[in-house]
């Protein structure tokens, strides 16, 4: 295993081929292969929830939008060993 990767669980390629197999049935195909290649090369960090469908809409964006913030709160506590865990090029939400 090449220095500085992990293992990947096997939950997470399962949800990796379900977001791809999604987003290759629904995206139009240039935009799929940008997608796929940000999948393959980028630090993605994922959000998987349902809650947000219960909640008014007028809130939903304000908490997409404090989101960086929580990620950037998170690092300052005295638990986290590894900042890099918390750097996360893109987001991948999966929802209802």
């Amino acid at each position: 295993m090449p220095k500085g990767k992990r293992k990947q669980p096997n939950f997470l390629g399962q949800l990796k081929s379900y977001a791809m197999a999604k987003a290759e049935k629904y995206m139009a195909k240039g935009v799929y292969q940008q997608f796929a290649q940000v999948m393959k090369t980028k630090n993605i960090g994922l959000l998987v929830t349902e809650r947000l469908i219960n909640l008014p809409s007028e809130i939903v964006p304000s908490l997409h939008t404090e989101l960086p913030g929580d990620l950037d709160f998170t690092k300052e506590q005295d638990d986290i060993t590894d900042l890099k865990e918390f750097d996360y090029q893109y987001l991948l939400v999966i929802s209802k």
